[in-house]
């Protein structure tokens, strides 16, 4: 009776180690599926929601990529007015930030990028939003609370840092909404991606 008892205890604890598997196998087939859809060069016009010290800003911005080559990013604060610019490649970036009158040169981590323009993105975190690829090692989770027949809402946790959650539009293929969460459920970033061309 132990024996048996041990051989369905092993097997339940195979057969729940497969779900979890299968379930992320499936999130890596989506995001797949949506990166081969998106178009080399690709432009966005979108929305930013920052929070700096307590002190909130919202910005509309105007993205462009080529490809994953480089990425062009124009923040602009009340009517239209640049707020920053930001022009990224893989091993550096160039940033005008015109509220604090500051010019930055350097390596594209999110590190930098953040201290420049206060978007904690690193470049391959900029270019894998726009091009539908996020970083799926980084264990990703469907929130099923957030998640209808339209959107499907993705989940994790960053160094115990914050909550990152991705939104993809699921009939027009393509992510819709970057946030970041801290534990305590504040929001310190939040980024609409709307009418892709």
């Amino acid at each position: 009776m132990k024996r048996i008892l041990i051989i369905i205890i092993g097997i339940l604890s195979l057969s729940s180690c497969s779900t979890v598997k299968e379930k992320k196998s499936e999130i890596n087939t989506e995001f797949r599926k949506l990166s081969g859809l998106t178009p080399r060069n690709i432009e966005f016009s979108g929305k930013v929601e920052l929070s700096v010290n307590g002190q909130n800003y919202n910005l509309s911005t105007d993205i462009y990529s080529a490809s994953d080559d480089s990425v062009l990013m124009i923040l602009k604060a009340f009517m239209g007015i640049p707020a920053a610019k930001v022009f990224v490649e893989p091993n550096n970036f160039l940033a005008y930030n015109a509220l604090e009158n500051k010019a930055f040169y350097g390596e594209p981590t999110k590190e930098n990028i953040e201290k420049a323009v206060r978007i904690g993105l690193s470049y391959y975190d900029i270019v894998s939003l726009l091009r539908n690829e996020p970083n799926l090692s980084m264990d990703y989770k469907v929130n099923e609370a957030g998640t209808n027949d339209k959107e499907i809402l993705y989940y994790r946790y960053y160094k115990n840092e914050y909550i990152e959650y991705v939104k993809y539009n699921i009939k027009d293929n393509y992510i819709a909404q970057y946030q970041q969460k801290s534990e305590d459920n504040k929001l310190l970033l939040n980024v609409f991606f709307e009418e892709p061309r």
